[in-house]
């Protein structure tokens, strides 16, 4: 049977929350059908996951997304430790130490030989004056870096601490991309050939009923007040929402075969992907609110037909006692549905539903073989 496609359809129920922020530190939102709903992205849903204790004890070896890697450079230059050693919050110093000067410039110089492996003949930008004749600074772009080239900028600080002073050569990779990069892509902006197509998509998550966004009218009290002193020694306001939310996950199988290099460690970033999604929930506010959650009902599709999301089940808000049954039920229905009138959008399916206790890790994996 042929697994192009999986689609992971999640419902998970968040108790006061407000896991994803916008600008007013609200709870995000959206409107969908006649109401609205609210809202978790899908950037702050493949983040939690990405650096998810889960992900990582299956899979060390991650990528690092930063624009600070010249400052990792010089400071673990400077001290004489190892660049992994460094970001991995480690103090051993394995090294010659080197000198201030020589650390900052090779920290710059080799993370301009990440951004700059392909310049563009009539890119000027970094020379280009503005209107007052001062020189522009260059926003500096947030890469993705693999283990592998960190690897290779490990191995040059290596000869610079003992006392070489070496050309910076290319330092991007075309392939060896980490599970990270291969579910989520990558890209550079100067040069396409080392960019990443991301093999797992994601929707944002949004509650399948209507969303209120609440107001948290709190106080703390200074320990070292009097008693003659009744006010609090703080006090502030936060939005919180609680909810059932719909997750839609898209995953184009034979991509994240290509892009991992091999199909065995493709199903196991797969299922990792699965339980990752179901059991971690965003850091947002988590002191806060606890609001720790795992998937109270999970629907995996596999098969060669155009993916399709079953959002259309929630335009009309979910309403009544037992919320979690009927949204199972509008879900199971909206699918049929689709069936009856596109034909088997599918191969096969499996359901894995805690209102009933049905369906297992175990079982899935057994699915996805």
């Amino acid at each position: 049977m042929k697994m192009k496609y999986v689609q992971i359809h999640e419902l998970i129920s968040y108790p006061a929350s407000n896991l994803n922020r916008d600008d007013l530190q609200r709870p995000k939102t959206v409107r969908m059908g006649d109401s609205t709903r609210l809202r978790i992205s899908s950037q702050s849903l493949k983040r939690a996951w990405r650096v998810s204790d889960v992900m990582h004890e299956a899979f060390p070896e991650m990528g690092i997304r930063t624009n600070k890697l010249s400052e990792y450079i010089q400071e673990a230059l400077e001290k004489g430790m190892t660049l992994k050693e460094l970001i991995s919050g480690g103090t051993a110093v394995t090294r010659q130490t080197v000198d201030r000067k020589i650390a900052k410039e090779y920290g710059i110089s080799i993370d301009d030989r990440f951004r700059s492996q392909k310049a563009s003949a009539d890119d000027d930008s970094d020379d280009s004056d503005d209107k007052k004749g001062k020189k522009k600074e260059k926003k500096k772009q947030l890469l993705h870096y693999s283990p592998a080239e960190l690897d290779r900028v490990d191995e040059l600080m290596a000869r610079i601490s003992q006392g070489e002073k070496p050309e910076v050569p290319d330092m991007l990779s075309e392939s060896d991309f980490p599970v990270d990069i291969a579910m989520f892509g990558r890209m550079v902006a100067n040069d396409a050939r080392f960019n990443c197509e991301a093999a797992v998509q994601v929707a944002h998550a949004f509650t399948v009923h209507k969303g209120v966004v609440e107001d948290d009218f709190f106080t703390a009290v200074d320990d070292l007040s009097g008693d003659d002193d009744q006010g609090a020694g703080h006090l502030s306001e936060l939005g919180f929402g609680a909810g059932l939310f719909y997750m839609y996950i898209c995953v184009d199988f034979e991509l994240l075969t290509k892009n991992l290099g091999s199909e065995e460690l493709a199903r196991k970033a797969l299922l990792k992907l699965i339980e990752t999604s179901a059991t971690v929930s965003p850091t947002g506010k988590q002191n806060t609110f606890a609001s720790r959650a795992y998937a109270s009902y999970i629907l995996v599709e596999k098969g060669d037909r155009q993916p399709r999301s079953l959002s259309s089940a929630f335009l009309k808000p979910i309403r009544g006692d037992d919320m979690l049954k009927e949204a199972i039920d509008s879900i199971r229905r909206t699918e049929s549905n689709m069936n009856s009138v596109f034909g088997m959008c599918y191969d096969d399916s499996y359901e894995m539903d805690v209102s009933t206790g049905t369906g297992s890790f175990e079982g899935l994996a057994s699915f996805l073989q």
